[in-house]
């Protein structure tokens, strides 16, 4: 597992007793709207009709959109960062 991946745990470990919910950066980039209102009900929040101030810009696998992927890929193999290289 990934030194990231670790962490992940390490903090949900700290949090087990504490309702959580997880949020993932992609997910609220496809579909906002879904991913707010199940962050509002979590909340339990009255469910409001709030849209993102910030707009993914590049839209694409990052191993297109990088020039020099596989060369930082390989430079990040083995560090806690390598796991964002795994398009």
């Amino acid at each position: 597992m990934s030194a990231l991946g670790l962490l992940e745990q390490k903090h949900d470990r700290l949090f087990d007793a504490h309702p959580k919910i997880e949020v993932v950066y992609e997910d609220l980039a496809d579909d906002f709207a879904a991913q707010i209102h199940r962050i509002q009900a979590f909340l339990t929040l009255a469910s409001e009709g709030l849209m993102p101030r910030t707009f993914k810009q590049a839209k694409g696998r990052l191993s297109e959109l990088i020039l020099n992927y596989e060369e930082l890929k390989r430079a990040f193999s083995g560090s806690p960062w390598e796991g964002f290289f795994d398009d």
